[in-house]
């Protein structure tokens, strides 16, 4: 793995679902294709990898389950980890097994990469925050075109917020992956069972904390064990 064999094109198709999926998070639509399970296949299938993407989307949804983008709360962009992840799986796959430890392998390198979309997020709202104050003066001067920019301006800070998160994901997971893929592919392929099966562990723990309804944890386990009933008995 080198840069020589890095190919530029799987970046593309990426960037374009970061670019709606990113904006659909918080600024714009918010129909949910945001959410890992959905973002995250729609890339794989435009990369040619949906199996993987499905697999990361499904994981990456379940560990961030609990955290969303809600008033003041900016959570390490999930998003853009399940995009960028999906991405690196592409572009490592190289025609090869994407089913096997690689999307495992992929995500476990964005994830902490992530964290970045918390310093992106900030950047596009603090440049937000200075568009009121040039709104008020376009009203008093009566400059309507430029009211109707300056509020456009708001969706691009957002956009390039997430465009800026994705390729650190893709990129930065790419050179890192250079230097552990030798070593990290041997290592995740041995113990790929328990990890796949502690991050839905984890998702479902998170899950459970943020249950606080009344007799939240009755119902969620009643419910959880009548889908499993229902499936062995039909």
């Amino acid at each position: 793995m080198s840069f020589s064999s890095f190919e530029l094109w799987p970046l593309l198709p990426g960037a374009a679902v970061a670019l709606v999926a990113g904006l659909d998070r918080m600024a714009l639509g918010q129909v949910m294709l945001c959410r890992p399970l959905v973002c995250a296949p729609v890339a794989g299938w435009l990369l040619g990898v949906p199996e993987a993407g499905l697999l990361v989307g499904a994981l990456t949804e379940l560990v961030w389950l609990g955290r969303l983008p809600v008033g003041a709360a900016i959570p390490p962009d999930d998003t853009q980890v399940a995009i960028g992840a999906t991405t690196l799986t592409a572009l490592l796959a190289d025609g090869g097994d994407t089913l096997g430890a690689l999307p495992l392998f992929c995500l476990l390198l964005a994830i902490p990469l992530g964290k970045v979309g918390q310093w992106f997020d900030h950047w596009a709202r603090r440049r937000n925050d200075r568009l009121p104050g040039r709104v008020e003066a376009a009203l008093k001067a009566g400059r309507d075109r430029q009211i109707e920019r300056l509020h456009l301006r708001g969706l691009v800070h957002f956009a390039q917020a997430g465009l800026m998160t994705y390729l650190v994901i893709a990129l930065g997971g790419y050179l890192v992956a250079i230097v552990l893929l030798p070593i990290g592919m041997p290592l995740v392929g041995s113990v790929r069972l328990p990890v796949e099966l502690a991050l839905p562990l984890v998702g479902a723990a998170v899950l459970i904390a943020t249950l606080n309804v009344s007799r939240a944890l009755t119902l969620f386990g009643a419910s959880f064990l009548a889908v499993y009933l229902a499936a062995w008995v039909f």
